[in-house]
């Protein structure tokens, strides 16, 4: 119950910590296109 309730409380720190694992997710893949494509 306290993590709904913390979830419905704060949208926005929500969406920041998403768009925070998204970056890092496409970082990722574009470090790993990179090295399969030989760039530094």
């Amino acid at each position: 119950e306290y993590l709904i309730n913390k979830y419905y409380s704060s949208p926005s720190e929500v969406k920041l910590t998403l768009v925070r694992a998204v970056g890092c997710q496409l970082m990722s893949i574009a470090i790993a296109i990179a090295n399969v494509f030989g760039l530094p």
